[in-house]
């Protein structure tokens, strides 16, 4: 296993990303183009995180910053009042990316007094989300654990954690053969319920984050026991890869049947395996890392833009993502598979940025009915995540960042 971060690219490649990263960054810097709300995964402290890593990566002093304006800007907005809790918009998500970026020194600000004021509030409304199921990673009760669990010397939040972790149990609907689902509405215009598959918003982000938790000393009992019957559940929904194009379905209901799923962070076989590799290092389950070696060596043979459902280069469900993902496993099992697979993403990356009313000719994915293509500045589906991926691949700088994608 790799113990260092590498660069992955070289020669022309490294050359045509590493002008991508500029010309993201000339834009970036732009105040017009900057979102007006502070959240983390299209807001301001997403961009703000790419200004600390592409300063860092550019030894730009400026470019950092822009981003510590930024950090104060939003601690202005938080003061004037702002009580969204969510990771992806709210408090949950600003809060995690001022820890993360403290502990990874990039910052050196006084934030105490701010945070301190928003634990209890985000403790008791993951609690709440909890009790009334909406246990969802990205916005609902999950992802408020991903910051409190950089604030466990601050009292009451060991508390609050476990009071989730008793909730979160009473939600499990338990099989015959000890394994556990939880159930959510996945088609939104029907009304159908089931059991999400996706990393962004289903059953991998929960055993990724009780990983995380038991690592933590989080009532290391319960939680062993919780991860296992999750993953259990999980892994008995594997598709026969010979009538399928993905190992893993979107999602379980029933009268509803199992589609195979695109090459993504936020759904399908990516995030399943990489969550699954993580959650076996941190419990010691190398028969799960094993697997998920398997399941993400099979991904690298899926190629076909079209097929694949790649439309886009964002993070979330784009080359970029997919890119990143396989530069995560690389640098994890220093396997040469997942850096080709880097290699050929980021190729396809560039090769995305044809709109010429984009951003360094990038747009990201709407459906119609959302307006369409359209230019996005943020972290998750925009450039700033896009240009983030491009400096982990061009550099040794190991991307802290994608702890919010439960990546590492």
């Amino acid at each position: 296993m790799k113990q260092k971060w590498e660069c992955i690219v070289d020669g022309e490649l490294k050359n045509r990303l590493e002008d991508k990263i500029r010309e993201i960054s000339g834009l970036l810097q732009d105040q017009s183009q900057l979102p007006g709300y502070p959240g983390l995964l299209a807001g301001k402290v997403g961009i703000a995180i790419f200004f600390f890593y592409a300063g860092h990566w550019a030894n730009n002093d400026t470019l950092a910053e822009r981003g510590i304006e930024l950090i104060e800007e939003i601690f202005d907005q938080i003061n004037a009042g702002y009580d969204d809790f969510r990771l992806s918009t709210g408090l949950a998500g600003i809060g995690w990316a001022v820890e993360s970026l403290t502990r990874s020194g990039y910052i050196q600000v006084e934030s105490s007094d701010i945070l301190n004021g928003i634990d209890g509030f985000l403790g008791r409304t993951m609690i709440q989300e909890m009790v009334n199921g909406r246990f969802d990673y990205l916005h609902h009760a999950t992802g408020n654990c991903l910051y409190l669990l950089y604030r466990l010397d601050r009292q009451g939040v060991a508390a609050d954690l476990g009071e989730y972790l008793e909730a979160f149990e009473g939600a499990a609907l338990r099989e015959d053969d000890g394994s556990l689902k939880w159930e959510s509405v996945i088609i939104k215009e029907k009304g159908t319920r089931g059991i999400n598959l996706g990393l962004a918003h289903g059953m991998p982000g929960l055993y990724s984050m009780l990983g995380k938790m038991m690592e933590k000393g989080i009532e290391p009992e319960k939680t062993l026991k919780l991860i296992e019957g999750t993953v259990k559940f999980l892994l008995k929904q594997r598709l026969d890869r010979n009538r399928s194009l993905s190992n893993f379905p979107y999602s379980i209901a029933n009268g509803e049947a199992p589609l195979a799923s695109r090459l993504a962070w936020c759904f399908g076989d990516l995030g399943i395996g990489i969550s699954l590799w993580l959650t076996g290092r941190r419990i010691n389950r190398p028969e799960w890392q094993s697997l998920a070696l398997d399941i993400m060596s099979d991904s690298t043979r899926r190629r076909d833009l079209k097929e694949n459902r790649l439309v886009d280069a964002g993070l979330c469900h784009g080359t970029a993502g997919v890119a990143h993902i396989y530069n995560r496993m690389y640098q994890y099992s220093g396997l040469p598979e997942f850096r080709n697979a880097a290699n050929y993403w980021f190729n396809q990356t560039l090769s995305m940025a044809t709109h010429r009313d984009g951003l360094a000719g990038y747009k990201a994915f709407r459906t119609d009915n959302l307006g369409g293509y359209a230019p996005e500045v943020g972290f998750l589906e925009g450039i700033a995540g896009i240009a983030l991926a491009m400096i982990a691949a061009t550099s040794p700088i190991e991307p802290m960042w994608d702890e919010c994608l439960l990546l590492s």
